[in-house]
């Protein structure tokens, strides 16, 4: 707690509590040169369920919002709105970006079931491992790991290969749309 005594400005301290501050530092701890980003997926306390909020944390350099945003839109979700905090911790500048995200075709959203993969999905998009497409979508209303839906949009390109009459987002759309069946898939 020493260590971040001071890094918190008010409009941090105004927003969160001291267990959420207490969270949010041991995620902080766990940045490193190799490991500049780490995401969070949580609910607020009184947000009802169809509303979920995200922790992006940076080291070094904020996340632009036009790098955040595409990526959460290509996952499914519409980003309602968006505060920056800048975190000094020691001789290192941390940026936390929370959002407030909601499903892009509505309904609730299952945290504790979508948890790990959006922040599976997030960390690896971040990291150059896969593509930011429509398929990714699938993460959120299929229930599928990133690497699933890497399946997914590697057969949808060999379809095209072969001359398949149907483009890449007219896949997407059909599969989110039947979701059932991109998972059977």
């Amino acid at each position: 707690i020493a260590r971040y005594a001071d890094g918190f400005g008010a409009a941090y301290r105004d927003g969160f509590t001291v267990a959420e501050a207490l969270n949010d530092m041991a995620i902080i701890d766990r940045l490193t040169p190799e490991r500049r980003r780490l995401v969070n997926l949580y609910r607020r306390k009184g947000d009802e369920a169809h509303r979920a909020n995200l922790k992006v944390f940076s080291l070094g350099e904020a996340v632009s919002l036009s790098e955040r945003v595409p990526l959460l839109e290509g996952l499914g979700f519409k980003v309602i709105n968006e505060r920056t905090y800048r975190i000094a911790a020691e001789s290192r500048q941390i940026w936390l970006h929370d959002m407030a995200l909601e499903r892009a075709v509505g309904g609730p959203i299952d945290i504790a079931a979508i948890d790990p993969r959006i922040e599976a999905a997030l960390m690896a998009l971040f990291h150059g491992q896969t593509e930011s497409d429509r398929l990714n979508a699938l993460i959120l209303e299929a229930g599928l790991a990133w690497r699933e839906a890497a399946m997914l949009r590697t057969l949808s390109r060999y379809a095209q290969q072969i001359r398949a009459p149907y483009g890449q987002d007219y896949i997407a759309e059909t599969l989110k749309k039947h979701a059932g069946v991109a998972a059977s898939l």
